[in-house]
């Protein structure tokens, strides 16, 4: 059985199961102890810019043994997570751990999940639409905030749905963390006006000042807010797209997507049944 030591309600399985077990995550005393995740940026050479964003890197410590590992094309440590839990299923069956380690640099990244894409304009998407609560859209944005070396962050958000009586207050507080994030916000759905409300409100810890309402957009759908990007993402720029499965918002990704032949591997929600709902 494998557990993440990282959350207390699974680790408590391990007292209550007679399979061997064996735990990951960041917390001390796990069996696979991962630490340091960050961003790594590509280097200067005749394929990659200098300094572009390109994954993330973390340790692994496991049995008196420190690994670095790397992903490329994916950002989040939704991602660090899976793979710590793959690490440890080679860890209890006597796999070689640096070849495990190494052949998770260009594991199949599942499509809308934090995925990085080359963009139009020499642009970069960071494509996270498969769907959209509030923890996941914070989550989303803070790892945004975290990226260096680009020119403009630039942030899509379609409505985040089902949230019943907390919808208004979520999409608000949303948008107070774009606000400290990103440069620009491109607002989608009815609900969304919430995230410009958000980002516009002013507080004492933010200097006193809202986001600048000149750098926030509002459009009523996914293929609306697409056009404008078409004409609006410049070189450098990285561009954050989230939103419920209901936004389709993977169709704003399509829209600036550099390698068109490929975008039904590339994006989620390309099968048939998909494309013929509104």
């Amino acid at each position: 059985m494998v557990l993440n030591a990282d959350d207390e309600s699974v680790l408590q399985m391990k007292s209550k199961s007679k399979c061997r077990v064996i735990t990951y995550g960041f917390k001390e005393g796990a069996d696979v102890l991962g630490s340091g995740d960050s961003i790594f940026y590509n280097k200067k050479n005749e394929l990659s810019e200098a300094g572009k964003p390109a994954g993330i890197i973390f340790r692994v410590d496991e049995g008196g043994k420190s690994l670095p590992v790397v992903i490329e094309g994916v950002f989040g440590r939704n991602h660090v997570y899976a793979s710590l839990a793959a690490l440890a299923l080679s860890s209890d069956l006597k796999l070689n751990m640096l070849t495990a380690a190494e052949s998770l640099k260009n594991y199949d990244v599942p499509p809308g999940r934090m995925r990085l894409l080359s963009g139009i304009n020499g642009s970069l998407i960071i494509d996270d639409t498969y769907n959209s609560s509030p923890f996941a859209c914070e989550s989303a944005l803070k790892t945004l905030g975290e990226i260096k070396n680009v020119k403009r962050k630039i942030v899509i958000l379609g409505d985040m749905l089902e949230l019943g009586k907390y919808t208004a207050e979520a999409h608000k507080n949303i948008g107070r963390v774009v606000k400290e994030n990103a440069d620009i916000l491109i607002a989608v759905g009815q609900r969304a006006k919430g995230f410009k409300e958000g980002a516009l409100e002013v507080y004492p810890d933010s200097s006193g000042a809202g986001m600048n309402s000149k750098n926030i957009f509002e459009f009523l759908d996914s293929r609306q807010a697409g056009d404008f990007l078409k004409t609006f993402v410049q070189t450098g720029d990285i561009v954050l797209i989230k939103g419920s499965q209901g936004m389709r918002m993977e169709r704003a990704v399509e829209a600036i997507l550099l390698d068109q032949e490929n975008k039904e591997k590339l994006l989620v929600r390309q099968d048939e049944e998909w494309k013929k709902r509104e």
